[in-house]
């Protein structure tokens, strides 16, 4: 600020001293007569007075103009500060996603027709779970996310029930001491189906397996470890949960065991009049059902094997075009 100011004064000062017939640089006299002043040309000398028949004097020559002076430079202007790095937004927040849930335990239709009334135990006081399959599948300590006791009509519910993580599904689980492990998938979050929607529930059937239906079953199909090295009880049904036959079960580097309607392994390469099949994977597996002119729900099944568990898996048959 003092430079400009003094810039400022000096450039008013050149200017008010021009009035006065003084330049801002110095210059040298005419050679005859007065110099002039500044930017104006000199008056021509008077006449010197002659002799006696003398010859009048000569004017005198008149004196160069002056030079302007010369203006002061301009001052640069100053660079501009450079601007701040904005800041980076916050991350928002996983929405909870709480939801309720009810139902009831039922035998697994299969069981239920090879015991017979009188051989289905009591479906009072079976423990109900709702785990996350990825987490379940990682070994993740919180894969379960809630558990129940079924009433004496085997009802059940869950009341908030925390899907906020759930990525790949949620499983149901039934195990009670008459009762084998087992598991079936309640929701997949990938699927347009909104009957696999995970969201509020009120007709969940949580089928359970009868110990007594296994030993039959491991007995009917000569292996013992059946239960012990874990497997998949699969069932192709219609919209009532009657067996549909004739579909084959499409499950890529794995066995698939259809059943007879006695529990022996079938030879045939769809399922029986039961429409029941047996699969122990190899890890992680899909199911994927096909009949000519039928779609199902859902369309394909993710499985595991676990060590002393059933994993249930039902397929439920829709003709495409059904005759009137």
């Amino acid at each position: 600020m003092r430079k400009m100011t003094k810039l400022w004064v000096l450039s008013i000062a050149c200017l008010s001293l021009s009035a006065f017939a003084i330049g801002c640089s110095k210059e040298e006299e005419g050679p005859s007569g007065t110099g002039g002043t500044g930017g104006t040309g000199g008056s021509a000398g008077h006449a010197g007075t002659g002799g006696s028949g003398g010859t009048a004097g000569s004017g005198g020559t008149g004196g160069t103009a002056g030079s302007g002076g010369t203006g002061g430079t301009a001052g640069s202007g100053g660079t501009g500060g450079t601007g701040g790095t904005a800041g980076t937004g916050g991350t928002g927040g996983q929405e909870e996603k709480l939801v309720d849930i009810s139902g009831a335990a039922m035998v697994n239709p299969l069981a239920a027709a090879v015991l017979g009334p009188a051989g289905v135990p009591s479906l009072e006081g079976l423990e109900v779970r709702l785990t996350d399959a990825a987490k379940a599948l990682a070994g993740a300590p919180d894969a379960l996310i809630a558990s129940t006791i079924t009433d004496s009509e085997g009802k059940f519910s869950f009341v908030d029930a925390d899907f906020t993580e759930v990525t790949l599904g949620v499983v149901i689980t039934v195990l009670g001491d008459d009762f084998a492990m087992s598991t079936l998938g309640l929701c997949d979050p990938s699927s347009t189906d909104p009957s696999l929607a995970c969201g509020d529930r009120v007709d969940v059937k949580a089928f359970a397996v009868p110990m007594s239906f296994i030993n039959i079953l491991q007995a009917r199909l000569g292996d013992n470890s059946l239960l012990s090295g874990g497997f998949v009880l699969g069932q192709t049904v219609g919209a009532n949960l009657s067996p549909l036959p004739e579909t084959v079960i499409r499950a890529p580097g794995n066995t698939v065991i259809y059943l007879a309607p006695d529990l022996t392994a079938s030879s045939q390469t769809s399922t029986t009049e039961v429409g029941a099949f047996v699969v122990k994977p190899n890890g992680l597996a899909t199911l994927v059902p096909e009949k000519a002119d039928f779609v199902f729900t859902p369309p394909h099944q993710s499985v595991g094997r676990t060590a002393d568990v059933v994993f249930q898996a039902f397929f439920v048959g829709a003709e495409i075009n059904p005759a009137d």
